[in-house]
């Protein structure tokens, strides 16, 4: 089936040329086949990620392993005027050892990896307003990152993993010309099972996307206005989001913000359809933001303020209010890519409580647990921050010319806080953690790299231990190491 998948997108890319390559060519056009990429070995090591938790009690639990990704960026330029382009990941993080070994007396076969084509797209040039099409599956990103990622933008903490990739039609015209500071988008994407057998049967689970975007672009100033629509006609939902950015660069001095909101509404959180129980509607009212003051002074290689939040799931207002950055916008090391991440019961726990006895929505006990677990996994960031307000200072300096030092800290506390069973009290301290990173340039296309990060966890981790008292979460511990190779 992916094998299946991959081809159609590159024939969606072939049709492109095919249609509007006659438009701009009367002889055979040259061809030229580019190959760009990187191959990465992770080493990973977390303790105590599974911060808040009775398990951790008189345990040391400890989590280590390595994995590598190779992805290749191919490249097909016909003449002038249209590419074929692809995203390949040969292995996709693929975990080392990971051959099926159970025992030694097996044998080693290490020769099974995982191959993943994320993008695969056609795109031309149109003969009118300096404008280009493009169809197929591929990467899309805007701003900051923080509502669409292409997870290609380096981070300081962590590595961008997936990134945002749709299956799309795309137009973006540039009325000055093919040199053109302003840029005026559009696209359709849509999400459904690909199952042509049932296509004529029911279309009313796909999603339907459309998106409009005008951005301003120079060396110096960039800010543009995007508006992205969202319908499913199975579950009543229908939204729309704006995401605003705009960024200046002085060379010593830039500031940067992108701000989020989306409204809308829907009968599809949590999926209670899969068990024949209506659940009424709700409203949307989601909000997420970040901005960034940064600095060039000597001796530093670079400053950088970050101050960013989103908001959590406010039981009270009654909508559904949570709004989660998208995972490979990376703010740190520790907190919300991997702690946070791990903790769904946490969060669940500061949702709505329909769920919370066997009489609401007709639901019996067994029902009720099932649908927890629906909900649970809808709710899962992925590594997003959500329900939270930071601050971040970074510092960067350059002892010697092929090395760069990296220092974080960062500050949190969840919007909306938690309360434990039996306890009054409202937590809301997430915690403070320290980040330190090192890269050292081997060559010119060969970097080795090591971050170490701690998280002391605020009181949003406390927890009911076995004695019926709080228990404070204890602090966490992660160190990444990389090896990379650019080509």
């Amino acid at each position: 089936m992916g094998e299946k998948k991959s081809a159609q997108f590159f024939l969606t890319g072939w049709l492109i040329l095919g249609l509007v390559g006659p438009l701009f060519a009367k002889e055979a056009l040259e061809t030229k086949l580019s190959l760009s990429g990187y191959y990465q070995a992770r080493g990973i090591f977390l303790n105590h990620y599974q911060v808040g938790t009775e398990k951790l009690e008189g345990k040391d639990i400890n989590l280590a392993y390595f994995e590598h990704r190779l992805r290749l960026n191919p490249e097909l330029r016909v003449g002038d005027k249209a590419w074929v382009r692809a995203t390949i990941d040969f292995p996709d993080d693929q975990v080392f050892g990971d051959s099926g070994l159970t025992a030694f007396s097996e044998t080693n076969d290490a020769s099974d990896l995982t191959i993943k084509v994320r993008r695969a797209y056609g795109e031309a040039a149109l003969p009118f307003l300096g404008g280009r099409i493009s169809a197929g599956r591929m990467g899309f990103g805007w701003g900051r990152g923080i509502l669409f990622n292409t997870g290609d933008r380096k981070v300081d903490w962590g590595d961008p993993r997936s990134g945002d990739n749709y299956d799309q039609v795309m137009v973006d015209l540039r009325p000055r010309g093919e040199g053109s500071d302003l840029h005026l988008v559009g696209a359709v994407s849509k999400l459904s099972e690909g199952d042509l057998e049932y296509w004529y049967d029911d279309q009313n689970d796909d999603i339907d996307r459309y998106l409009l975007a005008a951005q301003y672009r120079t060396d110096f100033l960039k800010g543009g206005l995007l508006l992205a629509e969202a319908h499913q006609s199975s579950t009543s939902t229908d939204t729309l989001t704006a995401d605003l950015h705009g960024k200046i660069d002085l060379v010593i001095l830039r500031m940067e913000l992108e701000m989020v909101y989306r409204y809308g509404e829907t009968e599809g959180l949590p999926v209670l359809q899969t068990l024949n129980v209506a659940y009424p509607k709700k409203f949307l009212h989601q909000f997420g933001w970040v901005y960034e003051l940064g600095l060039k002074i000597d001796p530093l290689e670079d400053f950088a303020l970050e101050i960013g939040g989103s908001n959590g799931e406010d039981k009270e207002a009654g909508d559904l209010t949570a709004f989660t950055f998208d995972p490979d916008y990376k703010v740190s090391l520790l907190l919300f890519e991997q702690v946070l991440r791990r903790d769904s019961e946490k969060y669940l726990s500061s949702q709505e409580d329909a769920l919370e006895t066997g009489d609401n929505y007709g639901l019996d006990a067994s029902q009720a647990e099932n649908v927890k677990a629906i909900w649970a996994a809808q709710y899962k960031t992925r590594g997003g921050l959500t329900n939270a307000f930071y601050i971040k200072p970074t510092f960067k300096v350059k002892p010697l010319d092929d090395l760069t030092l990296t220092f974080a800290y960062l500050w949190a506390r969840a919007r909306v806080g938690i309360q434990l069973e039996g306890d009054d009290k409202v937590r809301y301290g997430l915690g403070n953690e320290f980040d330190l990173g090192a890269e050292y340039q081997l060559m010119e296309n060969a970097i080795l790299g090591i971050q170490a990060g701690c998280l002391l966890p605020g009181d949003y981790f406390d927890y009911m231990n076995s004695g019926g008292g709080v228990s404070k979460a204890i602090d966490a511990f992660a160190v990444q190491s990389r090896f990379t190779v650019n080509f």
